[in-house]
């Protein structure tokens, strides 16, 4: 059965069940990341959140989806605390490891997890994720490009990792500017 991955449930900042479907912005970005990231997801945040301030779009024009890749630790109030210290718009989200594979085959990317030991960092297997605690010593690893998506699910553009904030508010305004007349 080939299931739509834009249709699989996932785990609100909310607490709620929904689907990347269930935005309906003309717009939608999508970010994968985690909390715990010390430097390309805030930072990336960060730059998303500013190009929002300064494109002062109306907010039903544009649903951003922060898509964590480490749902033991990012539960819904860690997500909703970080999402928002970069913009009240950006949503997160979380799903189980096998949705989340499902998500990387749609947008064609990669995830997966390292254990920090003495020796240095070992690989973990997707499915020895489960069976970790929370406070153990890894770290997840994933892509770091934003994904542009259409109101039809499809992708439209991808913004590179450490692309200067123009160039953030510049595809983002090019993507959404044909649609402005819908809204």
């Amino acid at each position: 059965m080939d299931i739509d991955a834009l249709e699989l449930p996932l785990l609100s900042e909310t607490g709620q069940l929904t689907t990347i479907n269930d935005f309906k912005a003309p717009l939608r970005l999508v970010f994968f990341g985690f909390t715990y990231c010390p430097d390309i997801c805030p930072l990336t945040l960060y730059k998303i959140g500013g190009a929002l301030r300064s494109l002062e779009l109306p907010a039903e024009s544009i649903d951003v989806l922060f898509i964590s890749v480490d749902p033991k630790r990012d539960t819904p109030e860690v997500l909703t605390q970080y999402t928002d210290a970069f913009h009240e718009n950006i949503i997160g989200l979380s799903g189980t490891i096998s949705q989340l594979e499902s998500l990387m085959l749609k947008f064609r990317t990669h995830f997966g997890y390292n254990l920090l030991t003495e020796a240095g960092e070992e690989p973990i297997p997707l499915e020895n994720y489960t069976s970790l605690s929370s406070d153990e010593n890894y770290t997840p690893y994933h892509s770091s490009q934003i994904y542009l998506l259409n109101q039809h699910g499809e992708i439209v553009d991808l913004i590179g990792h450490g692309s200067d904030p123009k160039l953030i508010i510049q595809t983002i305004s090019k993507a959404i500017e044909p649609l402005i007349e819908t809204l």
